[in-house]
């Protein structure tokens, strides 16, 4: 199957990294999770957004904490990634 890693950063939208990184992984790909400014085994913050209907806006929340594989600018992400070759995604996949 494929390898995909997916670029991601504090308050990405919780749904557009944690659906598509399960449905890969569940479809039998090889997937990994990296971050600029972030070491491997740190953790980024998601954010959900929900309609305020007291304000009549959006309000942002703060999500789930999910996992950093590979630093983005690491040793492990340069020479397991690119020369691996690597389907790099950002976010959401549609």
């Amino acid at each position: 199957m494929g390898r995909i890693a997916i670029l991601c950063g504090d308050f990405t939208e919780d749904y557009e990294l944690a659906v598509p990184f399960h449905c890969l992984k569940m479809l039998g790909h090889d997937v990994i999770t990296t971050s600029p400014g972030k070491v491997d085994g740190q953790y980024i913050t998601t954010c959900i957004h929900d309609f305020n209907e007291r304000y009549q806006a959006i309000t942002e929340w703060e999500g789930h904490r999910f996992r950093v594989d590979i630093a983005l600018n690491g040793p492990a992400y340069m020479h397991g990634c690119v020369t691996s070759k690597w389907y790099l995604s950002s976010g959401a996949l549609g």
